[in-house]
């Protein structure tokens, strides 16, 4: 299944779970942090496309952008490879991992930070009040 017929799919999921939807993207905002999900074609084949996670605290960086490489905490999918169950497991394991800033603040003191994340940010989130939020919070 190419990127277009995988996003129709999934779209309804994506809307149940309070996801807004602009082209191959979709954007959530939670209580403290905004999660996005990104299907990206391929310029090589067209049946080859990336699914794109990414997830930023407004009140650090506030991204009004529905293209999850954006995104100061971000990783990426084969998505391809992926069945349509694969994908929305994927997308509540992100919001389950990252869908609040203590969560967010505890794995980039953990280190369980995605690799393609932007060193800046993650040092924003191991210090001050992020860090005491890592740790004097409720998991």
């Amino acid at each position: 299944m190419n990127a277009v017929e995988t996003a129709q799919e999934i779209a309804s999921f994506m809307k149940e779970n309070d996801y807004k939807k602009r082209g191959l993207g979709w954007k959530k905002h939670c209580n403290d942090v905004s999660l996005t999900v990104t299907m990206e074609k391929s310029l090589w084949d067209q049946d080859t496309w990336y699914l794109w996670f990414g997830v930023t605290v407004p009140q650090i960086n506030d991204i009004d952008s529905f293209q999850a490489a954006n995104y100061p905490i971000r990783t990426r999918l084969e998505g391809w490879k992926l069945t349509i169950d694969q994908i929305k497991y994927a997308v509540k394991l992100w919001e389950e991992k990252y869908g609040s800033v203590p969560k967010l603040a505890r794995a980039a003191v953990e280190n369980k930070i995605p690799r393609q994340s932007e060193i800046s940010f993650i040092r924003h989130l191991t210090s001050g009040e992020y860090f005491n939020i890592a740790f004097y919070s409720e998991k």
